[in-house]
């Protein structure tokens, strides 16, 4: 197994492992300070490797972008549970095999346990529904890709539920 699957596989079971204690370490009661957050990242961060220039084929490589720090994220109000948000929802998007809808329910599962909230999976949108404008081949690995926008703005968005705290899509 290589450094970085094990890597995410602690890092799940610690996160699983501490909503099962009942400490939900991402739903606790929102603090009013980054401190809370930086005193649970000062936990883990040994389980983590200092970040790499980016490589060919990077969304950095090609994208020159500033970067944000976890104190500058929580400074944009991000979403999160409030008393009528109250779900996390995934959105499958085109023909999964046997195993990949395997997948998706083990991701549900794990989001359940990680967030602490109820996960539902959507109906399935197929790739019918996509218009060609909204598709493009990745140019550094040829791999099909829906653009974000059309994705966010005429799917996802229009049928977010009013519960959601988000709308996740998986491919």
């Amino acid at each position: 197994m290589n450094q970085s699957r094990r890597k995410f596989i602690y890092l799940g079971v610690l996160c699983g492992s501490a909503t099962f204690a009942g400490q939900r370490i991402w739903a606790a009661p929102e603090p009013t300070t980054s401190a809370f957050y930086q005193a649970a990242a000062d936990q883990i961060r040994p389980l983590f490797e200092t970040k790499k220039p980016a490589q060919t084929g990077d969304w950095l490589a090609d994208k020159m972008e500033p970067g944000q720090t976890f104190a500058q994220y929580l400074t944009t109000d991000p979403n999160r549970r409030t008393a009528t948000r109250t779900k996390l929802y995934l959105q499958p998007i085109g023909d999964f095999t046997e195993m990949e809808t395997l997948m998706v329910g083990k991701l549900k599962e794990f989001m359940q346990h990680f967030f602490g909230m109820e996960v539902v999976t959507l109906e399935k949108i197929g790739l019918e529904k996509i218009p060609n404008s909204a598709r493009r081949d990745a140019p550094s690995s040829g791999k099909k890709q829906i653009l974000t926008p059309h994705l966010l703005d005429k799917l996802l968005l229009p049928s977010r539920p009013k519960d959601a705290v988000a709308v996740l899509a998986k491919s």
